[in-house]
This record gives C-alpha cells, sequence and structure tokens, in this order.
C-alpha cells in the first residue's frame, strides 16, 4: 500500500547516479511511495524508461530536469516538474549544456595533471557511463587513485573554486534563464537544496520561481520549518525529496526519506495545469 510520500529529486545513471531510472522505480516501490521524479541534470533520457517500468504499479513517475546556474556568483540549482521533455528546442539546449559540462571537464582534468595529479579523461568518460560528464566523475577517478577517500574529499580538496583543479563554468546561465527553459516547456521551476542561498529567495521569486524544496534530503526540522515560514512568505508550493545518487555518496540524502508529503504532487500538477491551459 502506498504510504503517502514521494520522493522528487533523484539521478540516474543518466546524469551522476549509480542506478537506473527503472531500478529507482522498484526502490520506490519497495518503499511504498505513491510517486518519484527523475531529475537528471541536463538530461532526460532516464525519464521514458521509468515510466515504462512504472506502467501498471501504484507509483507515480514525474518527468523532471535539474539545471544549473549562476546568481551573485553562487551556483543555484533549478529543478523543472512536469516538463514536456520530447521537445525539440528543449533538447537542443540540453545538447549545449552538456557540451559545456564536458569542456570543463576536460579542463578540470588537464588543470589537475599540471599538478601532478595522473587523472585521465578517458577514465573520467568510462566512470560517468551516462550522458553527462561533469566534476562528480573526476571525483570518483580520484577515489579510484588514493588521492582521496570520498566524493566529498574530492571536491573540497581539488574541485571547489579555490582548489588546484578548479575551472570556472563556461557558459553563463542564469536563474531567469534556467525558470524561462522549463516554463517555455511547460514545466514548474523549483528552487533545490535551498539553504545555502536563501537570502536569493526573494529576488528568485520574483523572476518567476514556483516552488521551494522544503522538504530536502536531511534538513533538519528546524530548517525546514524555516523554509516553510519563506514559502509561506513567497506563495511558493512546498516541494522535497532526498536528492538522491547512490548509496555510498554521502553529500546527498537517502532514497525515499525525504519526508516528502503526496500532496506535494497535487499541488504542483495544479500549478502546472493553470500554467498550461
Amino acid at each position: 500500500m502506498p504510504n503517502g510520500l514521494v520522493d522528487l529529486h533523484m539521478h540516474s545513471l543518466a546524469s551522476d547516479g549509480e542506478f537506473s531510472s527503472s531500478k529507482l522505480v522498484r526502490m520506490g516501490l519497495e518503499k511504498s511511495l505513491e510517486a518519484v521524479a527523475i531529475t537528471d541534470h541536463d538530461c532526460t533520457t532516464a525519464i521514458d524508461e521509468a515510466i515504462a517500468a512504472a506502467q501498471d504499479q501504484p507509483i507515480r513517475v514525474i518527468p523532471g530536469i535539474e539545471l544549473s546556474a549562476e546568481f551573485y556568483d553562487q551556483e543555484v540549482h533549478v529543478l523543472g516538474y512536469f516538463i514536456n521533455y520530447h521537445d525539440e528546442n528543449l533538447q537542443l539546449i540540453l545538447e549545449v549544456f552538456r557540451a559545456a559540462r564536458l569542456r570543463r571537464t576536460e579542463l578540470i582534468v588537464k588543470k589537475l595533471n599540471k599538478f601532478g595529479i595522473l587523472v585521465s579523461i578517458d577514465r573520467v568518460k568510462e566512470i560517468a557511463k551516462g550522458e553527462v560528464i561533469g566534476r562528480p566523475f573526476v571525483a570518483m577517478a580520484l577515489i579510484e587513485l588514493g588521492y582521496v577517500e570520498s566524493i566529498t574529499e574530492g571536491f573540497e580538496k581539488y574541485l571547489n573554486n579555490g582548489c588546484p583543479g578548479y575551472v570556472e563554468r563556461l557558459l553563463e546561465v542564469t536563474p531567469k534563464d534556467a525558470i524561462r527553459i522549463i516554463r517555455q516547456v511547460g514545466g514548474v521551476p523549483v528552487l533545490a537544496h535551498p539553504k545555502n542561498y536563501k537570502d536569493l529567495i526573494p529576488k528568485l521569486a520574483e523572476i518567476g520561481l514556483v516552488g521551494l524544496e522544503v522538504y530536502y534530503g536531511s534538513y533538519s526540522p528546524e530548517l525546514r520549518a524555516e523554509l516553510s515560514t519563506i514559502a509561506d512568505q513567497y506563495n511558493l508550493i512546498k516541494t522535497g525529496g532526498s536528492d538522491f545518487h547512490s548509496p555510498t555518496n554521502t553529500r546527498y540524502g537517502r532514497f525515499g526519506e525525504s519526508n516528502t508529503p503526496a500532496s506535494v504532487v497535487k499541488d504542483l500538477e495544479r500549478c502546472w495545469q493553470s500554467e498550461n491551459k
């Protein structure tokens, strides 16, 4: 029996997750979730597989995406729900985004090599497996070579701003751009993991943000209450999800354990229907 909960933020093999989207659907069924959303970075290829896996099963798959942007020198992630993911223009845009990620990764590897860190771009691509090749896979290669013990350590020692392998994003995308892209394909834009940029929420609400990820990963009850108050203040839909990547990736939450109520899907769907009459 469905447990009245959903998980609306997770990543598959197509971007930087460990499991296929059909496996994520099966995991959702095992957790008795009412719905899951596949929200891969800059790609949508895993959504059809997830929908097929959910057919005739007591679980719903919400088509989603996660886009990265820069705002006031901060990296901001915007989720899009109920997107028309087969839209040709969207796919062209995502191809550009993925190409920029790959080029940035190549430059990161070259920079690390100059510091004597012998990571290979070919090995990074092998580890990635999917369409999206970015910094997390460099961190995994660093683990494999014994330079670090975790993805978090890889970012903190080598990949974050000020570290030996840091390279700025090559494509300038603003949150307004991300919100516009999501809206153009009928989607509902939501601010992901907002803890680190709470001060930006009023500005983002002004430029078209619709929802706020209140029930995120392992956020404490106190932080969730604070974010809930902010969401009420700016009339934002309260969403949530684990941001699951893999069981061993401690940077993110545990699958299906964000305690996001199923009513969130109805709230998002009402907004989607209103925007796409």
